[in-house]
Order: structure tokens, then sequence, then C-alpha cells
């Protein structure tokens, strides 16, 4: 299903929603049913989508040109920046904040107060405890998982399978 409210949405669980004026971090949408998507400017406009059976709650904010997958669930007080990919069945629990440019794989879990910065890819089955700080340009592999209150610095890769425990700091320099 594709839901078009401009570049920001507040959104009431599926299907009901509830538009809002664009936040003053994203310009105004410059014509009806245009769309600009550019992960290295905040001015992005474009419909936000997503697939049957999504759960978004009043408070989230995403950002315009974001796509929601089939059967995601995003907590209470989350913000999405524009021109993010969220896969199906996927979990983002509540106070999250992932940046503009973000793309989280099928099935990944995002915890409590993490954050993520832009530009980031989260692999498919990715599991990432509360509390956890991931910079921008991070590339995340399939089944990663990232313990408690840890931070993963900017430009990270970290491979298939790894296991970061809770609080270590990983790439940073």
């Amino acid at each position: 299903m594709k839901i078009n409210y401009g570049n920001f949405l507040i959104a009431a669980v599926f299907p009901l929603l509830a538009a809002a004026a664009p936040n003053s971090a994203f310009a105004a949408n410059p014509a009806p049913g245009y769309s600009v998507c550019d992960p290295g400017n905040q001015s992005s406009w474009g419909p936000v989508t997503w697939g049957a059976g999504s759960k978004v709650p009043a408070t989230a904010r995403i950002g315009g040109g974001t796509s929601i997958g089939s059967g995601t669930t995003i907590g209470a007080n989350t913000i999405i920046g524009a021109c993010g990919t969220i896969g199906d069945n996927t979990k983002i629990f509540t106070q999250i904040r992932i940046g503009k440019g973000v793309t989280v794989d099928s099935g990944s879990t995002i915890g409590y107060r993490s954050r993520l910065g832009d530009n980031t890819k989260v692999g498919s089955g990715s599991k990432i405890a509360s509390s956890v700080q991931i910079g921008s340009n991070v590339t995340m592999g399939m089944g990663v998982a990232v313990g408690y209150a840890a931070r993963i610095c900017d430009g990270a890769v970290l491979p298939d399978g790894m296991r970061i425990p809770s609080r270590m700091k990983f790439g940073c320099y």
C-alpha cells in the first residue's frame, strides 16, 4: 500500500493515519506527487510507503521517501530520517533515532533507545540491543548481534554473524 502525505508523516496504528505539517528539518513538498530522495541532503521529499500489516504509532516521525516493509512494527517516539528503507518483519522498539538514508534489512530488531547514523546498512536478521550507538556509514552483515550499550564508530564494517559484546567500542580509533 502506498501512502502519500508529503515529506513527513505522523501515523497512527496501521491503517489509520494522521498527517502533520512538515518539520523544519525537511523542506516543504514542492509539488504534489514530486519525489526527490537524496540522502546527502536533508531536503528530501516524497511519499512514505509501507506494506500490509505494518504498525506505526502516532508518535513516530518518518521522513519523506522512506519505505517500510510488510509486518514491520515501529515503536513510539521513534524518528526515521528521509530516504530510508526498513525491511519486512522488522521490529524497531521505542525511542529509536535512525538517520537519513539508512537501510534495515528484513527480520532485524533494534532495541530501545538505540541510535543509527546516516547512510548505515543493517543486514537481515541482525539484532541490536538497547542503548546502542551506531555511527554513520556503517555496514553490518547478515545476522550481526550488537550487545547492550555498545558503540560502533563511523565507517565500521561488521561481517556476517559478528558478535559485539555489551559496552564494547568497535571501529573507534
